[in-house]
């Protein structure tokens, strides 16, 4: 179990690294309009950031969490990472629980996985969905 754990979180890491350096890739995979990257301006981005209650008790951890600007309105992409999707059921609690926690009606919840099975259900949900399929 432990060795099935490592290859599961080395193919995380191997698709964050990647969203980390293609995030305007994603940003325009999502949209309805086709923008270029000049229309994009990352203003930040973190990886593995804390999501807290009013308690400091923390609840998970975005896998990424950028801040961007296009057509002069400013909008939060959170992605939540799954190599493979196990359970439907598990990964759209995980990404309610998240989307508790941010009240913006400029945020944006994304799952990047190989697995795009669930992406109309994901979408019924209001959860937007971008295939990584880089080998």
């Amino acid at each position: 179990m432990k060795e099935f754990k490592q290859n599961q979180s080395k193919k995380h890491d191997e698709i964050q690294i990647w969203c980390f350096k293609n995030i305007k890739e994603i940003i325009k995979g999502i949209t309805d309009k086709d923008f270029s990257d000049d229309d994009i301006k990352i203003n930040e981005i973190n990886i593995e950031e804390p999501i807290k209650q009013s308690n400091g008790y923390i609840v998970g951890y975005l896998d990424i969490i950028c801040h961007f600007c296009i057509e002069k309105m400013e909008f939060s992409l959170i992605i939540e990472i799954k190599p493979e999707i196990y359970s439907l059921g598990d990964l759209i609690r995980q990404v309610k629980t998240y989307k508790n926690s941010f009240h913006n009606h400029r945020n944006i919840f994304v799952v990047v996985s190989k697995t795009d099975k669930y992406k109309e259900i994901l979408k019924s949900q209001n959860i937007r969905f971008f295939k990584y399929s880089i080998l």
